[in-house]
């Protein structure tokens, strides 16, 4: 069962780094509407008490209405070295003009999905280049 949300939650900083998105589908100009990508990526978490954790990670987005908050939505899960999984559920706008690999700057919420903090959340913030050798980089908290 899930634990209640404390106020001594910690927060944490991400560094990752990503593929370039596999794209499938795409209406209108350019391509870019009804879009849909996935992507793989590995990163370093370093939680505030000094605790890393290193992972992999696989995101599937999709483009979104342009009536909508958000230009793409992302669903990711990440795999901590541990076992550790975590699912992230993420609203996305481009970091500059609107392109096939434009960075972006990504708000969201995040759920422990298995061992003793299963069904925990967290909410994050993250950057995502997929330029190489660039690095990705967030920060979030967590509410064990």
């Amino acid at each position: 069962m899930a634990q209640d949300a404390t106020p001594g939650g910690q927060s944490f900083t991400i560094v990752s780094t990503w593929t370039q998105p596999e794209w499938t589908g795409g209406l209108g100009p350019n391509g870019m509407a009804a879009r849909a990508g996935s992507n793989t990526g590995s990163f370093v978490v370093t939680m505030d008490d000094g605790t890393l954790v290193n992972g992999e990670a696989r995101c599937v987005g999709m483009n979104q209405h342009p009536s909508q908050i958000f230009s793409v939505v992302l669903s990711c899960d990440t795999t901590g070295e541990d076992g550790l999984l975590v699912a992230w559920l993420l609203g996305c706008n481009p970091v500059g003009e609107e392109g096939a690999y434009t960075g972006l700057g990504c708000v969201g919420g995040m759920q422990v999905k298995n061992g003793p903090f299963e069904g925990t959340y967290g909410a994050l913030t993250h950057f995502f280049s997929w330029t190489e050798g660039t690095a990705s980089t967030g920060t979030g908290q967590w509410y064990p």
